[in-house]
């Protein structure tokens, strides 16, 4: 006789699909998980570097468009003091670069600081046309404008925030100068200091010799030494801020890319913030590189790293 074949399902088999229908539920809920986190990691890598790739791109534009660039020497520490923030940043331990003349950037020599964590300039801005009123009718004259720019870092707390200062607008003390009829550069400086220019500026002058206030008299005389250059943080330069969740790396803050890759980290400087300037008189190259990182908690340490160099002629 034949034993009659069972139909359905036993007990054991039931458990043996629901182990295995688990184990299936696991393992796709954390390839979602593993997956939905990539992708948030990915995000934030790209924010990182659209950040850090607009300041640079900022930085770009100042530096192609500068009428002087300053190094570290006792003539252009004195115009950073000359600026509102100047003490501030000389007091935190900024650095401007030192000027070399290797037709290379390389780290720096062993005890000897090259490298800087400020980009400091004056740029070239609008050429402005004044009309005065003479004797003879209306004359015009033309005047070149100037502007101040800052891009250093500062540290709050744990944070190292990226910022960008603008001066107030200055005028080409020359084209002022060149106006031969007093009465006619009178007309003008008073015209311009309505307008907002309180200050003069001869790119190729020290401190003393070339910063001028722009008085309302109508009158040019030269800064104070008292007296500072006035100016703000640029909103829009203030990349690295509460609202951000991001900073500037700070020394040896990362494994995975040397910080800092050309100076000899001293506290706090530099960071993931360096300027190397090379070259002469006729023009310089500047090298500016930045790391960012991501503050938000991951397993993994998410940043981004930019660098650029920019030929200017200041």
């Amino acid at each position: 006789m034949h034993s009659q074949q069972q139909c359905g399902t036993t007990m054991l088999e039931i458990v043996i699909m629901g182990m295995v229908m688990s184990l299936l539920l696991v393992m796709i809920t954390q390839s979602i998980a593993s997956l939905s986190k990539t992708r948030a990691e990915s995000r934030t890598h790209a924010e990182l570097h659209s950040v850090a790739d607009r300041y640079a791109r900022q930085i770009e534009t100042d530096v192609s468009a500068a009428a002087r660039l300053f190094t570290d020497t006792a003539v252009d520490r004195e115009y950073l003091q000359a600026m509102s923030v100047g003490s501030e940043l000389i007091g935190a331990g900024n650095q401007l670069p030192v000027l070399t003349n290797v037709g290379l950037f390389d780290r720096d020599p062993t005890g000897i600081r090259e490298t800087g964590n400020i980009v400091f300039l004056g740029s070239r801005r609008d050429r402005i046309a004044v009309t005065v009123d003479t004797a003879t009718g209306p004359a015009t004259y033309y005047a070149q404008t100037y502007q101040f720019t800052i891009c250093t870092t500062r540290s709050n707390g744990d944070r190292i925030d990226a910022l960008r200062w603008v001066s107030s607008p200055l005028v080409a003390y020359w084209d002022l100068m060149e106006i031969e009829s007093e009465l006619d550069r009178t007309a003008a400086l008073t015209q311009l200091r309505d307008s907002g220019l309180r200050y003069a500026w001869d790119p190729k002058a020290d401190r003393a010799n070339g910063l001028f206030a722009v008085l309302a008299a109508g009158a040019m005389t030269p800064l104070s030494p008292d007296d500072r250059v006035s100016g703000a943080y640029d909103e829009r330069g203030v990349l690295i801020t509460a609202s951000r969740p991001m900073r500037v790396v700070p020394n040896q803050g990362i494994t995975q890319l040397p910080v800092p890759e050309f100076a000899t980290p001293a506290g706090a400087f530099p960071g993931g913030f360096e300027v190397k300037i090379d070259g002469g008189p006729s023009g310089k190259l500047l090298l500016f590189r930045m790391v960012l990182e991501s503050t938000i908690a991951n397993e993994r340490r998410v940043f981004a790293e930019v660098r650029r160099i920019v030929l200017a002629d200041g």
